[in-house]
């Protein structure tokens, strides 16, 4: 479109999707047209504008496929182009906003509440700093471990993770991924008839550089989801801290404890770019997809999960950031401590390797036997030495 040589530039707000409890946002409705040159709106309750507009905020590149009466399609959000399958026929598709006369404007101002919002979508959590709530991004507000929300992370913690000590807890307060979340939370219990979606607070471990990011836009597997994809291509969470330490950096560790909408789950599987249908299948009789026809998640474990694959971020909110480290008495991260590892280490190194003097063990000492001193015998007379020699004879008488 152009005023002459000048190009003409549409202005909108914020995508409703973003910020459902904003005033004055853009809701973005989608169209396509048919053979006849009308343009039709994507308008049914699981298929509907604000699906594929959720869908475009999250990935502007993705291939959306779904089913209508008895023919399947793909519809390219990149080159808004929808495509028949079967026969190759393709149709135009437009994402255009809603018109909002001044007298909807007015009324909107006046009422204080955006359109089209569920009644029971909060703002943001009544327990949430007041003052920490910025328009846009994110803030993190330091817990006191004397709070209930501190002592319900650190229980969480301390059933797999019992030789770390907890260095602190932040809350992220974060608007526009709550509204998000909320939103998708209502969409899901609509899809489910309006009953209750199951909700978890589970543990992600993830590299010290990438928190921020994290904090301000959510997950994105293709850029945390690195470390895993057994059981799918998407936001790998663990019920276990332990499990999620494993995927930490650095000597003093992050975790994060989120929110995630879990739903119905099924065992996942390498490749899965999304949940597997629940009937096999993804026709409807109503021809139209049905995100209630598939599951909400993955799993390691369909009777008792241990490990979760969300496909879609909106199903998360990352509430708590933990930050925890080894405990000192199992090692001294002090600077002295790490000092004194390096100089033991490098003394191990540069002392030569000498061979032991083999042990000879003594010869066992052999007590002398004692010297009996031989017994005086009395002196013997010549006549007692020499018996007979000195026998007295009466001298012969005379003879006459």
């Amino acid at each position: 479109m152009s005023r002459g040589f000048q190009k003409v530039r549409r202005l909108s707000s914020a995508s409703s999707v973003l910020q459902p409890t904003f005033l004055l946002t853009t809701e973005w409705l989608w169209y396509w047209e048919d053979e006849h040159g009308n343009w039709n709106q994507y308008d049914s309750l699981t298929n509907s504008s604000t699906e594929l507009e959720q869908k475009f905020q999250n990935n502007p590149q993705e291939v959306v496929e779904f089913t209508a009466g008895s023919q399947a399609y793909t519809l390219s959000l990149h080159d808004m182009i929808q495509t028949n399958k079967k026969h190759g026929t393709k149709r135009l598709v437009r994402r255009r906003p809603r018109f909002l006369s001044s007298a909807d404007v007015q009324v909107i101002r006046t009422s204080r509440r955006p359109p089209n919002v569920p009644p029971n979508v909060q703002a943001f959590p009544v327990h949430w700093d007041k003052t920490q709530v910025p328009v846009t991004g994110h803030k993190k507000v330091l817990l006191q471990d004397s709070s209930e929300e501190y002592k319900e992370v650190e229980t969480l913690f301390r059933q797999t993770m019992t030789n770390f000590d907890i260095v602190k807890i932040q809350r992220i307060q974060n608007k526009s991924l709550w509204d998000q979340f909320q939103l998708q939370r209502e969409q899901m219990k609509t899809r489910n008839g309006r009953h209750s979606v199951a909700e978890r607070k589970l543990f992600h471990g993830t590299d010290s550089k990438l928190i921020d990011s994290i904090c301000s836009s959510n997950f994105d597997w293709r850029i945390c989801g690195t470390h895993g994809t057994a059981y799918g291509n998407g936001s790998y969470f663990a019920r276990d801290a332990r499990y999620s330490h494993n995927y930490t950096t650095s000597t003093v560790r992050s975790m994060f404890v989120s929110r995630v909408l879990v739903g119905y789950h099924t065992l996942g599987a390498a490749g899965y770019e999304r949940p597997p249908s629940k009937d096999g299948g993804e026709r409807l009789s109503s021809g139209a997809l049905s995100r209630r026809t598939f599951y909400d998640s993955c799993a390691n474990n369909i009777l008792s999960p241990s490990i979760f694959v969300i496909f879609d971020r909106c199903q998360i909110y990352p509430e708590f950031l933990l930050t925890y480290k080894e405990k000192a008495s199992a090692v001294d991260d002090s600077f002295f401590g790490r000092r004194r590892r390096l100089l033991a280490a490098a003394a191990t190194a540069a002392t030569p390797s000498v061979k032991p003097t083999p042990v000879v063990k003594p010869k066992p000492v052999v007590k002398p036997n004692p010297v009996v001193k031989p017994t005086s015998e009395p002196t013997a007379t010549p006549a007692q030495r020499f018996p007979g020699a000195f026998t007295y004879l009466p001298p012969a008488p005379d003879l006459p």
